[in-house]
Parts: structure tokens; C-alpha cells; sequence
């Protein structure tokens, strides 16, 4: 069956004004309670409250405030990604983790807000609470990525530090004969 392109584009034209016209005061009350929160201090206020449990989960408290931020506003989390970028450097352990949160999260709020209004659902249930857990625990599993993949400078001593000592280790059981030969199972040392 033929459909002719240029009726198909005019009726989702059509169709996509209705869309605006349903979603618009959803995403106008998500927008002015972005602003207030930003504005009212709150975001300052629970970045203190939260940094030490972040921190105990391994997530950066300078980046705390990212982390609160960004499922109610993109924009903001990437004015804030921005100034971390400023103050602490893109190639450093805060810049990595920030920018690591903010691509692997989503602004949950507007999400909500636009795709449920669509639907006319009303009751959102566990889609909130359920959609936090899931974008903390992804913080927290992408900044112990970043800890494990781009080793910060002040934890690189600890690592070559253990290297050396396994290796003296393996040489001083080879030299009281404990059977660690050449010939061993050892991990830093490359198969033939």
C-alpha cells in the first residue's frame, strides 16, 4: 500500500500540536519547580545533608550536588558538570565521576512528567521511587568504575606498592623453597 509522505508528515504535524497542547502545563510545573528548588537554597541545603552517605557509597561529595540535581533538571546538572569542569579539571577523579553520573542518569521528574501525562496515568505508583534507587545505585556502580579504571594519582602509589611487594613476596617463598618455581601459576607473569 502506498502512503503518500508529504499527508503522513502534515497529519503527525497535526497530531504533535494536540501533544504540546496535553503536555504543556505538566512540563511548565516541572519547569517552575526546578527554578524554585534551584533558587530557594534547598539544593545547597540537602547537598550537606547528603554528602558523608554519598561518600560512604564512594561517590565524591563535590559531586553531591549533581546528584541531586539531576533528576529534576538536565540543564542544571550540566551548568554544575560545567563549573566541577572548571574548578577540578575534566581528566580528574570528580570531573570523570560527575561527568560518568550525568551520562548515565536521567532527569526522571521530566520524564514522568511528559510520558505519564501522555497516557493520562494519574497514579505513577513505584515509577519514581524505583527509578531513584536504580539512577543512585548507577552512580554508585560508575563511580567505582571510574575509581577502578582511572586510579586516581594519590591511590596509584598503594597499587605499585602491592605489585612489588607480591613480587618479593613470590621471591622470598622461591628462595626458602616453598615450591613457587618458575615454572608456578603466577598472575603478573606473561604466558607463552
Amino acid at each position: 500500500k502506498r502512503i503518500n509522505v508529504y499527508d503522513a508528515f502534515v497529519e503527525g504535524g497535526k497530531e504533535s500540536m494536540s501533544l504540546v497542547k496535553d503536555v504543556f502545563p505538566y512540563l511548565a510545573a516541572i519547569f517552575i519547580l526546578i527554578e524554585l528548588f534551584k533558587t530557594s537554597g534547598l539544593t545547597v541545603y540537602l547537598t550537606k545533608i547528603f554528602e558523608k552517605p554519598f561518600a560512604f557509597f564512594g561517590i565524591p561529595k563535590e559531586v553531591t550536588e549533581v546528584m541531586i540535581l539531576r533528576p529534576f533538571s538536565g540543564a542544571g546538572s550540566v551548568a554544575l558538570l560545567e563549573n566541577i569542569f572548571k574548578d577540578y579539571g575534566a581528566d580528574s577523579y570528580v570531573g570523570k565521576c560527575a561527568a560518568v553520573i550525568i551520562g548515565s542518569s536521567e532527569t526522571i521528574f521530566y520524564v514522568c512528567a511528559v510520558y505519564f501525562s501522555k497516557v493520562k496515568v494519574k497514579n505513577l505508583r513505584f515509577a519514581i521511587p524505583i527509578s531513584l534507587v536504580a539512577s543512585f545505585f548507577g552512580a554508585v556502580i560508575g563511580c567505582l568504575f571510574v575509581r577502578i579504571l582511572y586510579n586516581p594519582p594519590e591511590r596509584r602509589i598503594f597499587i605499585s606498592s602491592d605489585f612489588f611487594s607480591i613480587l618479593l613476596a613470590r621471591q622470598t617463598l622461591d628462595k626458602h623453597g616453598f615450591g613457587v618455581g618458575r615454572d608456578s601459576e603466577f598472575p603478573f607473569r606473561n604466558k607463552r
